[in-house]
């Protein structure tokens, strides 16, 4: 499989989180409507929900050069991250960016095979 998707072409070298507190409902709301009724979406979201993420390594194994790496919770601020919009042809789009501070502590995933895949919470209502 080689993705078509200039996102998933090669590793990104910036920290990010994938959607903001605005942007998750806009988003899960995008990717239900075409499977959805708009009361069916509108309960789904009046609830708790999250999005998940599957991080799939596509080259050569194990990973080695530019592995994943995730901030532990607790060791960053609302002020490590700033808003960024995202213009795509289809939608508009918002992240948050990551932005350094000594006192961060990351986790990093090196190794990992196209035999592994590791979910990730990405938005949480």
């Amino acid at each position: 499989f080689v993705p078509t998707t200039r996102f998933l072409e090669r590793p990104l070298a910036n920290v990010h989180g994938d959607y903001t507190a605005r942007s998750g409902c806009t988003r899960a709301r995008q990717l239900l409507e075409p499977y959805c009724s708009d009361a069916v979406i509108d309960a789904a979201l009046s609830q708790r929900f999250a999005i998940i993420n599957v991080w799939h390594p596509f080259g050569a194994e194990p990973v080695q050069a530019d592995p994943l790496s995730m901030c532990v919770w607790g060791s960053f601020n609302p002020c490590d991250v700033m808003t960024k919009r995202l213009i795509f042809p289809h939608r508009v789009g918002e992240t948050y960016q990551g932005l350094f501070s000594e006192r961060q502590r990351w986790v990093t995933f090196s190794g990992v095979s196209r035999e592994e895949a590791i979910l990730i919470k990405t938005f949480d209502s």
